[in-house]
């Protein structure tokens, strides 16, 4: 039987993680195939080890990602996420 992600159990589904992680989810956090893109085994190893949503439940659901971490209580990431600027200008190849 599927689980049922309502609005509810995503809204503490988000302050779950952030309370176990330290800052809410972004979307690779629920979403291994996002996170395999950009090469972040360490997102995917923490989805797999939780009872977590796949991110198009909370889009669904609110009907976007920034939606649904707004109802949770928390600020939204800047586009692209800050955590990743980063990791992005580390990836680049030096010239």
């Amino acid at each position: 039987m599927r689980k049922r992600w309502t609005r509810e159990v995503l809204v503490a589904a988000i302050r779950a993680w952030e309370r176990q992680y330290g800052e809410p989810p972004a979307r690779p956090d629920w979403s291994p195939t996002a996170a395999a893109y950009i090469g972040d085994l360490t997102r995917i190893r923490r989805f797999r080890a939780g009872d977590w949503p796949w991110a198009g439940s909370v889009v669904c659901e609110f009907g976007s990602w920034n939606a649904g971490i707004l109802a949770a209580g928390f600020e939204p990431r800047a586009p692209g996420g800050a955590g990743n600027v980063a990791r992005r200008r580390n990836q680049r190849v030096k010239t």
